[in-house]
């Protein structure tokens, strides 16, 4: 018996547009820079805790 392809098994393997895929790696920046964002505003808090304040050049 020989096995036959599905309809659907020569289409191509790029599912996303350019336009798309340029969208989707803008979000992907976007999203990780909120993410570094979120952490560094995370770690200043944590060390500005425990620190005393005239170590931190913010508060100079």
């Amino acid at each position: 018996m020989s096995s036959s392809l599905s309809e659907g098994g020569s289409e191509s393997l790029h599912v996303f547009s350019f336009s798309q895929q340029v969208a989707i790696i803008f979000a992907a920046e976007a999203a990780a820079l909120s993410g570094i964002s979120i952490l560094v505003l995370i770690v200043y808090k944590l060390v500005s805790a425990v620190v005393p304040d005239e170590f931190l050049p913010l508060n100079a």
